[in-house]
């Protein structure tokens, strides 16, 4: 089991990959848990960069598919879950603040060391859960305190304006492993 700074000091290698990606106006656009490699040093490197390389603004739903029912749902944003006044499905719109949501569910993989959503074991109820806003259940606070709870809840806000910057994620976890050194 990782300590507390380590588990930090991954999460500072993702936020600091994130930030690197955005500020070349990047979007990963699949963010998840098997998309992040760490090495022999405990150094966590963004991989899988398939999603990105379509992205100047929009992909299309059939190239979205494969990767929402391959592993990824339980850290995907509601808006790429989007659907139109008559049902349809919409193209969704690649983001920064997309990958700022995938990030609160990295996070909680981190501390809690299960996928979000993990007693859900139907990818397409986790996807339903998403779009209608319902969040990933609080894990036990002996393992994910009330301040990092209540930040990944900042990260899976349905408004992506209201979702923190590169900036502020890398603030939050380099404090957080300020205060357990």
């Amino acid at each position: 089991m990782l300590s507390h700074n380590k588990k930090f000091a991954l999460l500072k290698d993702i936020a600091q990959g994130l930030q690197y990606l955005h500020s070349r106006s990047i979007t990963h656009g699949d963010l998840s848990g098997n998309n992040v490699l760490v090495d022999k040093d405990g150094k966590a490197s963004l991989t899988d960069f398939g999603l990105s390389a379509l992205v100047p603004e929009r992909i299309s739903q059939v190239a979205l598919k494969p990767t929402c029912c391959g592993g990824t749902a339980h850290y995907m944003p509601p808006e790429y879950l989007a659907v139109d006044d008559e049902g349809n499905a919409s193209a969704p719109v690649f983001s920064p603040k997309s990958d700022v949501y995938s990030f609160g569910g990295i996070m909680l993989q981190v501390l809690e060391g299960k996928v979000p959503y993990h007693y859900i074991h139907n990818q397409f109820a986790v996807m339903n859960n998403i779009s209608r806003g319902i969040k990933p259940r609080k894990p036990p606070a002996s393992v994910v305190i009330d301040s990092d709870w209540n930040f990944m809840q900042t990260c899976w806000s349905g408004d992506m304006e209201r979702r923190p910057s590169d900036e502020d994620i890398l603030k939050f976890v380099e404090g957080r492993t300020r205060i357990q050194s």
